[in-house]
């Protein structure tokens, strides 16, 4: 008769212990890394984009900065994300580190995961936001799904995610943290600066948060000096006709060629 499996301690959401068989199937010999984090982002510069549209930031960050479509606030009363990501990368289905990346939380932090696209199981709940919230967690971006939405809401409280479902997915695999991820399409790095509304999210890299806010002050100040007019439009304008011209192009009456 073989050996049982080794066995370790767990503990349920109801505080009951449990034995839990270790391994079963494949163990990877690739530990889990835990990064350095650089730390907060100039709160001028957090400030400065604090009200600039997704649209104008997308356009300076570029298509590689601009999360896929499919991301939104959870719920249209939350606020604005924004502040500093503090990146996780989970195993799909599994949510432990995303609770060990609370307890990593500084002002001005915004919880970036990396989940895959899992939205059958929830990163985390309402009674867990409370300890990071109150060391000044500002925001969670999640590839998946989240639960307790309306809690979150009511605490304004802002969460961007694929969906929401009411299961909590079990707690066993350590996942990373402080690595670089990939979500929405983007690859966020630890420290990043991260902004996200109703419109969807932009990830501007920390190295190039002074440039960013540059480049939207300048364009701020070039709509002022046209009027208020959008610079995309002042620039557009007759441009088309002027290629449409310079290509040969034939204006016909049947749209047929000639």
């Amino acid at each position: 008769m073989s050996a049982p499996a080794p066995t370790s301690v767990n503990v349920d959401a109801s505080g009951r212990v449990f034995d839990l068989p270790q391994f079963i199937g494949h163990h990877a010999v690739v530990p889990p890394i835990l990064g350095t984090h650089p730390g907060s982002i100039d709160p001028a510069h957090v400030a400065a984009l604090h009200d600039v549209s997704i649209a104008d930031l997308s356009d300076e960050v570029g298509r590689l900065y601009t999360f896929q479509p499919g991301f939104h606030l959870l719920r249209p009363s939350m606020p604005r994300v924004i502040g500093t990501a503090l990146t996780v990368k989970c195993p799909p289905g599994d949510n432990w580190a995303i609770h060990g990346a609370f307890e990593l939380v500084t002002p001005g932090t915004v919880v970036v995961v990396d989940w895959r696209g899992t939205v059958d199981s929830c990163g985390a709940g309402a009674a867990a936001l409370h300890p990071p919230i109150q060391k000044g967690l500002a925001g969670i971006v999640v590839d998946g799904a989240w639960r307790d939405l309306d809690e979150a809401a009511a605490l304004g409280f802002p969460i961007i995610g694929l969906g929401e479902t009411p299961y909590s997915s079990p707690k066993a695999q350590t996942g990373e943290i402080n690595v670089p991820i990939s979500c929405g399409g983007v690859i966020v790095q630890p420290g990043d600066l991260v902004v996200g509304d109703s419109d969807g999210v932009v990830v501007v890299p920390r190295a190039y948060v002074a440039d960013v806010v540059a480049a939207i002050r300048a364009r701020l100040a070039r709509q002022a000096a046209a009027g208020g007019e959008s610079e995309d439009v002042a620039t557009v304008s007759g441009t088309y006709w002027r290629q449409f011209e310079a290509l040969g192009g034939q204006r016909v009456g049947d749209g047929e060629r000639q």
